[in-house]
């Protein structure tokens, strides 16, 4: 009502797409301004990082990671959030799957990990709209100290099935980089829920 002494000339709209029935939205004399986009406070810019190798989404993607072991391990995490399909290796031996990005899945890798260097692979499978791996691996030392392996542009991206990618031994020197695409909190993904924990039975 335009007469309307209490009608507020100005503030915000927001708009939700989602699955269902055609809507039809009607608006009058509405003017719209582009604003900044705000971070969301929720980014955890210290943890894992999306990333995801160049090319487009809607592919799969192979990704590596070596990191030393320095000492006895009392407790080894890892967990993954995949969009939309993964499956972790180390040192060439499948640990863990997920199937769900909003639902990481974790295992222990406690007695899987050896002394020295170890590599961590995980191939990804995209089934449309952003595409993108988050990874964490947790070392809890018997000393005291702990460490923690994150994805991020350290990781190594390749977009082939390349024969024996998944071993240690693997010579990933001709990847690239992995593509920093968003720190765990950020949009399109947002905050994810606590992992669950793999069993080998729910295997894909």
């Amino acid at each position: 009502d335009d007469e309307d002494p209490a009608r507020n000339r100005e503030g915000f709209f927001a708009m939700q797409l989602h699955t269902g029935p055609p809507m039809r939205i009607e608006y009058k004399d509405l003017r719209v301004k582009l604003l900044e986009a705000a971070q969301e406070e929720t980014a955890e810019d210290s943890g894992p990082r999306w990333i995801w190798r160049a090319g487009a989404d809607d592919e799969r993607g192979w990704f590596r990671k070596r990191f030393s072991v320095n000492g006895e391990v009392a407790k080894v995490q890892l967990w993954m959030s995949c969009d939309n399909l993964g499956e972790a290796f180390l040192n060439g031996e499948r640990k863990l799957q997920n199937s769900s990005w909003d639902q990481p899945n974790g295992t222990d890798l406690t007695k899987a990990l050896k002394t020295g260097e170890n590599s961590i692979a995980i191939a990804v499978k995209n089934a449309g709209g952003p595409a993108g791996l988050l990874a964490s691996i947790e070392i809890k030392y018997k000393d005291g100290r702990t460490e923690t392996i994150t994805s991020d542009t350290s990781w190594s991206a390749s977009a082939e099935d390349v024969k024996g990618w998944k071993t240690a031994s693997f010579d990933d020197s001709g990847w690239g980089a992995a593509l920093d695409l968003r720190p765990l909190g950020m949009s399109p993904w947002g905050q994810l829920r606590e992992p669950t924990v793999y069993k080998p039975e729910q295997a894909l």
